[in-house]
């Protein structure tokens, strides 16, 4: 089987791991690889695998901000389209690791061209209707309407992979017929979870980690933040990841005005190793995001075994029941700040136990159940 790789998404910095596994399994069980990318992945990807077929794009990606990177995403898959009678004929599949518009144009195109290609691709998640978002209408609005062109486009692909029955039903109810479900979860790396934990290694009562963004609740964590210091002085929180400027200035200037720069640690965007020790030193897991499917970094904060603080959302009663049970995770009404404190005040994290195994969160059982349909 070949399989061709899609990704000009490619920005230096941002992981790939997940990528790499399913690639690496995949060639293990006799599949040809090539990747569609950027010269920058390209570089990349030769470094870490062997035995792949490029397809490079002579493209930099330079993004100011939101509207600088819808520019950029036009120009790179213009030059994509430029390049696909090189690819067509090939490959038996293309793979989109992602629902994104940007990773699923330019592989449509090539199913409407090379009609005996089979088209595959992982969706995590939707996008609610700007109304269901906090932040700006107009700003909310963009992504929405990509997200509902994006769904038009998936009725050509051959099988969407989906870690959730509510993404499938979704799906199904949209007359894509083919919804496969991978498994109960998603993986993690779980190398960067394992061995002694480096000396050096800030500690922190707390940690979010994920995009600095409206939606996900980066400002709620402030309100928190400041009813606990009332009462805890000494509390502090840990940041890791990032996000575009303007959010960020607007997160930083408001922990400056309500006098909380001592109480919150800002780790910036890091993978790796230093990502995982980072979180398995934290005390709990907050995460007061408005909207979600099934996300990464909560997973791989469960299979830490940290407790869970998040905001009711629905999904999480289907994707996380079993840690609902055990009370791994803590859900609270949205915006309810005085419980959330106050539970936080009142638990001693360490004291809680749990029983989460690194190998149950294997991107392993993934790739094999992702392959096994690509080969029907």
């Amino acid at each position: 089987m070949r399989i061709l790789f899609h990704d000009i998404n490619f920005i230096p910095g941002l992981s790939r791991t997940i990528y790499l596994t399913k690639i690496r399994y995949w060639q293990e069980k006799g599949a040809e690889i090539g990747i569609c990318c950027t010269k920058d992945a390209e570089f990349f990807y030769k470094k870490c695998l062997k035995n792949v077929s490029f397809f490079p794009l002579d493209f930099k990606y330079k993004i100011r901000g939101v509207y600088s990177l819808i520019w950029q995403v036009v120009k790179i898959n213009f030059l994509a389209l430029l390049s696909l009678e090189k690819i067509r004929g090939k490959f038996d599949v293309v793979y989109s690791a992602s629902s994104v518009i940007d990773f699923i144009f330019i592989p449509w195109v090539l199913k409407i061209m090379d009609g005996k290609i089979k088209w595959f691709v992982v969706v995590d998640n939707l996008v609610p209707p700007p109304s269901q978002r906090p932040g700006s209408w107009f700003r909310n609005t963009l992504p929405y309407l990509a997200f509902l062109l994006g769904e038009l486009m998936l009725k050509k692909a051959d099988g969407i992979f989906v870690a959730t029955d509510f993404l499938r039903k979704h799906y199904r109810k949209r007359g894509i017929k083919n919804v496969i479900k991978t498994g109960k979860t998603l993986g993690i790396e779980k190398e960067i979870f394992e061995g002694p934990i480096r000396a050096g290694t800030i500690k922190t009562d707390a940690l979010y980690c994920g995009r600095l963004h409206l939606a996900k609740g980066i400002f709620d964590l402030v309100d928190v933040v400041k009813l606990i210091v009332a009462r805890k002085p000494s509390f502090r929180i840990g940041i890791l990841g990032d996000g575009e400027e303007r959010i960020k200035k607007d997160f930083y200037i408001r922990i400056k005005k309500e006098g909380l720069e001592k109480n919150f640690y800002h780790f910036g965007y890091q993978t790796g190793k230093k990502k995982g020790d980072i979180l398995r030193l934290c005390g709990f897991f907050s995460f007061l995001s408005y909207d979600e499917g099934l996300p990464h970094a909560v997973v791989e904060a469960l299979a830490c075994n940290k407790v869970i603080v998040a905001y009711d959302l629905p999904i999480y009663h289907e994707v996380f029941a079993q840690y609902l049970k055990t009370r791994q995770m803590i859900l609270f009404p949205e915006k309810d700040f005085y419980s959330i404190a106050d539970f936080i005040l009142k638990t001693n994290f360490s004291e809680l136990h749990f029983d989460n195994k690194l190998e149950d969160f294997s991107w392993d059982k993934i790739a094999e159940a992702e392959l096994k349909e690509m080969k029907l």
